[in-house]
């Protein structure tokens, strides 16, 4: 099958990942709100994170191998079927038709995270299968402008819905959003392999394989650990904004508590908007570094303020430096790693960098419960802005917007891997 551009099939499939991260964002919303009504203590809200967080890092590195030996097109769609169940279950939970209670919580969340590893690596190793070249970096943005729409909207409509007809329509909404893209699935082509993928080494051998791949190349390394950094910071925000909301902001009705997700997300729109465009005038390392600078300045900020606009417009303009974090590490796996090996390069760094996820939903959120949420919040957030100055002096702030893989002569950019 031919390559193609941001039209054809990868319009189906970022309309059908549009339709589930509307989802998404609800169950963002609705899922630690209904922890808030049965706890208030902050490592309630970091357990229940932590179990969806946990499968990226078991499943995530033999994820891969199986990503690059089957066909990830069948990833996205028996992944979104399960999630579709899961979100049925939660929804009976809630509802009392099905015994619940905080342990019944993680175990939902930590099936959501195994079929999330599964479908987020599929995504973006799927993608260069269908759009090839300066197309990724469009792909990858458009893809994020969808998501940080749903940002917007999504938290908001959780807390509608929640608020109106409770937590049966809102997980039951989030079921019907995956099942549109299980179905969206089923009309996408199958994977254009450009080589065969080898299936004669044991599923260890090819799971460190695709390790060795990732430490051996410098960029992926050093993009891994501000990710890593970045995700530390987006564990503990999510997990323990319920709180902050709560306590710090003087909301804790559903609708007014979800304005804040919401805001968060309209600035997420902008930062994906221009991220392409962004990458191309002054390249992926340079994005990724400063959107995790602006990322860290807006959560900081956000801390020390009270009232609700200025707090909604420091929340937007975190959101705008998620973004360009997200879209440059994409891009850069997918221009840096052979074809044969995505599936392994992608979940590889995912099992990595969202290793961080528990040490900021339940580590941090521990520490919260300790010292406060107000001051945890301040000292990671600055602490973030920290990682990403410590990057910005090394070869990661080189890396231009054709990076040169890793086997091939370095470009005058100076992309190539020490």
């Amino acid at each position: 099958m031919a390559r193609r551009g941001t039209g054809g099939p990868f319009a189906l499939l970022w309309a059908g990942q549009a339709i589930s991260q509307l989802g998404d964002y609800v169950a963002l919303f609705a899922i630690p709100y209904f922890v808030f009504t049965l706890s208030q203590d902050p490592l309630d809200f970091g357990l229940v994170h932590a179990g969806q967080d946990l499968p990226l890092i078991i499943f995530g590195l033999f994820s891969g191998v199986l990503l690059d030996r089957w066909s990830r097109r069948g990833w996205l769609l028996w992944a979104n079927m399960v999630q579709a169940v899961v979100f049925v279950v939660l929804a009976l939970v809630a509802e009392g038709v099905l015994p619940g209670g905080l342990w019944v919580l993680v175990l939902m969340a930590f099936v959501v995270g195994a079929m999330t590893t599964a479908l987020q690596s599929a995504l973006y190793a799927y993608v260069p299968s269908i759009v090839a070249g300066d197309g990724l970096a469009k792909a990858n943005a458009r893809l994020s402008v969808t998501g940080q729409a749903a940002f917007i909207v999504g938290p908001v409509l959780g807390g509608l819905l929640v608020e109106q007809w409770g937590f049966l329509v809102a997980f039951g909404f989030n079921a019907i959003t995956v099942l549109v893209a299980a179905v969206t699935a089923l009309f996408l082509p199958t994977d254009a392999r450009t080589e065969a993928p080898t299936k004669n080494q044991g599923i260890v051998a090819e799971a460190l394989e695709g390790m060795r791949f990732i430490w051996d190349d410098v960029r992926l390394r050093l993009a891994s650990v501000g990710a890593a950094a970045s995700n530390v910071v987006s564990a503990f925000m999510v997990a323990i904004l319920p709180l902050l909301a709560a306590n710090e902001f003087a909301s804790d009705e559903p609708v007014a508590m979800s304005v804040i997700y919401g805001a968060f997300g309209v600035g997420g729109v902008i930062g994906a908007a221009t991220g392409s465009r962004a990458l191309e005038r002054f390249g992926l390392g340079r994005v990724f570094i400063v959107g995790l600078a602006i990322w860290g300045a807006g959560f900081a900020a956000s801390t020390f303020l009270q009232e609700r606009i200025p707090v909604l417009i420091v929340f937007s303009l975190a959101g705008f430096g998620l973004p360009w974090v997200q879209i440059a590490f994409s891009t850069l796996r997918q221009k840096v790693t052979p074809e044969p090996m995505l599936g392994r390069v992608m979940a590889g760094t995912r099992a990595v960098v969202n290793a961080a996820y528990p040490i900021g939903a339940v580590g941090l959120t521990a520490v919260a419960a300790l010292v406060g949420s107000l001051t945890t919040s301040r000292v990671v957030s600055l602490s973030l802005i920290g990682v990403a100055l410590v990057l910005g002096v090394g070869t990661l702030g080189q890396v231009g917007p054709n990076p040169t893989p890793m086997n091939e002569a370095a470009a005058p950019d100076g992309t190539a891997a020490s």
